[in-house]
């Protein structure tokens, strides 16, 4: 079993692919919805608030951290270490410092590798080597780890040797129909604007029409019969773009949105919609993290 710790943890993805494998001394996160969900799906588990505060590690097999992407994310300004939250990598490395664990295992969005032509990864690559660590890390995409998810993420993994990341775990790849919730009548997933006429000769995304034949750019359905496009906090709610699923002609559950996410049947959700479509959004795949950490055992 390893002994790991979870940083800017959200819903506790890392937690969860590391619930037979390891026990966890203590989880972070700042925002107060993902930290009541993490508090309610772990209680065991003692939880800070704020990185920053914490001053030394106890002796640890893993250290886990999905730090913010905002900075890094191509859906946001890219700023990087100009923004606040792009420099949270670092309170990772100044906890590093403190107690070096054996093993970092670190989850970010796929476009670090290219902020600022790749100074920004190379940086961090560079601070964790210059601590010892041997470093490999990999883009990862969720659907080839049983999830029915095309979802890009760069997970980076140091240690005292280097390990390869896999780029599975051997499961059957899923589209939303296998995670689809049967007999859903919740009046909230109701009918969408009409489709274009031309439904059956496009693919991908299908998108909707408001009754003027006007597109919207921010409503669109996605095929059940096809993996789900990428979930991102803005994805089937923040703006709130309404993504329905085709054909079945309604909105996903805040339960199919969490199996979108790899989260398994006994997480307990939030009781409001949007607010689950926000936190799944961001939070780290488990089944990933599960094939990656069963590696350092």
């Amino acid at each position: 079993m390893l002994d790991y710790i979870d940083l800017f943890a959200g819903l506790g993805g890392f937690s969860v692919g590391l619930k037979d494998l390891g026990n966890c001394h203590f989880a972070a996160e700042n925002e107060p919805i993902a930290r009541s969900q993490y508090a309610l799906n772990f209680p065991a588990h003692t939880l800070h608030s704020d990185v920053t505060k914490i001053v030394e590690l106890p002796k640890l097999d893993l250290l886990c951290g999905g730090f913010p992407c905002q900075s890094f994310s191509s859906a946001g300004r890219q700023k990087g270490f100009d923004d606040p939250r792009g420099q949270l990598i670092f309170q990772i490395l100044r906890l590093v410092d403190s107690n070096k664990p054996r093993w970092l295992l670190l989850e970010n969005v796929k476009n670090l590798l290219h902020i600022d032509d790749g100074k920004t990864f190379e940086t961090i690559l560079d601070e964790i080597k210059k601590r010892g660590y041997k470093v490999s890390y990999k883009v990862c995409n969720s659907i080839n780890f049983g999830v029915p998810q095309l979802r890009e993420r760069v997970f980076i993994l140091a240690g005292p040797k280097q390990i390869e990341i896999p780029d599975g775990n051997g499961k059957p790849r899923r589209t939303i129909k296998h995670i689809l919730q049967k007999n859903v009548t919740d009046h909230h997933f109701h009918r969408c604007y009409r489709l274009p006429d031309s439904i059956e000769k496009t693919t991908g995304r299908i998108p909707v029409v408001n009754d003027q034949g006007k597109l919207h750019q921010d409503d669109y359905l996605i095929r059940s019969n096809e993996p789900s496009p990428t979930l991102a906090a803005s994805c089937f709610g923040a703006t709130y773009g309404r993504k329905v699923i085709y054909p079945e002609m309604r909105y996903l559950t805040s339960r199919e949105v969490a199996r979108i996410q790899g989260f398994p049947q006994w997480y307990k959700l939030h009781s409001n919609r949007k607010e689950n479509y926000r936190l799944f959004g961001n939070a780290v795949v488990p089944p990933i993290v599960a094939e990656i950490a069963g590696r350092l055992i």
